[in-house]
């Protein structure tokens, strides 16, 4: 899964729709209990979420939109 891999971005726009403002503690707190599950793979996805819910939140451009 790359950082502009378009389901990261899929899925941190659900969790912002699910989860509001604790979007960004959601995500954040997913990746923390996967790696102390030792779910190294399922740690680096909710970075990645969480990365992707900052950008948003920020107003930057992800994958597939258009910069005027």
């Amino acid at each position: 899964m790359s950082e502009q891999d378009p389901d990261v971005w899929r899925v941190a726009k659900l969790v912002m729709e699910r989860h509001g403002d604790e979007a960004s503690a959601h995500a954040a707190a997913k990746a923390r209990d996967a790696l102390a599950s030792g779910e190294r793979d399922d740690a680096v996805a909710w970075t990645r979420i969480y990365e992707a819910i900052e950008s948003l939140r920020q107003g930057l451009p992800g994958p597939g939109d258009t910069v005027h």
